[in-house]
C-alpha cells in the first residue's frame, strides 16, 4: 500500500489563485490496458461541449491503473487543470491545534502498472473553452484520432511500397529486412502493426546453423533449422503462439 498526505492549506492556496469553478459531474469510463499498441496511444481532448452553462470536456489519459473515484478541476489563466484521485483505502485526520492545522492521511491501493483511461468532466463556470487543457500537469493536445501522429514512411522497391508506417506510426503491408550483406533476414505482412504472415531468420552456433521462424494467420506456427548446406536437420510447431524458443516447440519427422 502507498501513503499520500493531502494538506488543506495547499488547496486553499492554489484556489485562491485560481477562476472559481465548480465540478458538477465525473465520470470515469473505457479502462483498457490490452491495447497492443499502448505505447502509441495519445493523452488527448477527445471532445468538448458547453451546454446550459456547463462545459462538459472527455479526455483520453494514461495514468496508473488504480480505480477512479473523484476528478477535481481548476481554471487558471485560461487553462483548465484536471486532476484525478484514485479510490480511498482508508483515510484518517490528524489535527494540530495550535497551529489550526489539519492534515488527512490518505491511503490508496498501490498501482505500479499503467492503463488508458477515458474521463468526463463537467464544469460550471466556464463560458468559453479554455485554451489549453492540462492533466497531472501534462498538456492535452485536441484530436479525434486515439493514437500519436506521426509522418507517413515507405520505401520503394520493385516499383511496390515496402516498410510503410501509418499516420499512427504503425507497420501496414510487407515489410523487408536485409542484414549488412543485402539478404533478406525477415518479410513480414502486417496490419495494424500487427505481425500476419511471413518469417525471420537468426543464426546459432557462430552462423553454422540457420533457423527460420514461420508466422500464418497473425501466429508464430513452426521453426525451421538448417545447416551450412541449407539441409533441414530439426523441424518443430510452436506450442506458445506468444514466444519461440527450445522450450515451446514440439520437434516434428522432417
Amino acid at each position: 500500500m502507498k501513503t499520500s498526505l493531502i494538506i488543506f492549506l495547499f488547496f486553499i492556496s492554489f484556489i485562491t489563485y485560481s477562476q472559481e469553478v465548480e465540478l458538477v459531474n465525473f465520470k470515469s469510463y473505457n479502462y483498457d490496458n490490452r491495447d497492443p499498441n499502448f505505447e502509441y496511444l495519445e493523452n488527448r481532448v477527445i471532445s468538448e461541449k458547453i451546454e446550459n452553462d456547463i462545459y462538459t470536456i472527455k479526455v483520453g489519459v494514461i495514468t496508473d491503473c488504480c480505480d477512479k473515484e473523484n476528478g477535481f478541476a481548476f481554471l487558471k489563466n485560461n487553462t483548465l487543470l484536471l486532476e484525478i484521485e484514485d479510490k480511498i483505502r482508508s483515510r484518517k485526520t490528524l489535527k494540530n491545534p495550535s497551529k489550526n492545522i489539519e492534515i488527512e492521511i490518505i491511503e490508496f491501493e498501490e498501482c505500479e502498472s499503467l492503463c488508458y483511461f477515458e474521463l468526463e468532466y463537467s464544469v460550471n463556470g466556464i463560458k468559453n473553452k479554455p485554451e489549453t487543457i492540462k492533466f497531472q500537469n501534462r498538456t492535452l493536445i485536441r484530436q479525434k484520432e486515439k493514437y500519436k501522429l506521426q509522418k507517413i514512411r515507405y520505401s520503394i522497391s520493385n516499383n511496390d511500397t515496402i516498410n510503410y508506417f501509418d499516420k499512427f506510426g504503425f507497420r501496414q503491408g510487407l515489410h523487408l529486412t536485409r542484414n549488412s550483406m543485402k539478404q533478406i533476414v525477415s518479410k513480414i505482412e502486417y496490419k495494424d502493426n500487427i505481425k500476419q504472415s511471413g518469417y525471420f531468420k537468426y543464426f546459432e552456433n557462430n552462423k553454422k546453423i540457420t533457423v527460420i521462424v514461420y508466422i500464418e494467420n497473425g501466429k508464430y506456427s513452426k521453426k525451421v533449422k538448417y545447416n551450412k548446406k541449407n539441409q533441414i536437420i530439426e523441424k518443430c510447431e510452436i506450442r506458445n503462439e506468444d514466444i519461440f524458443d527450445e522450450f515451446n516447440c514440439v520437434k516434428i519427422k522432417n
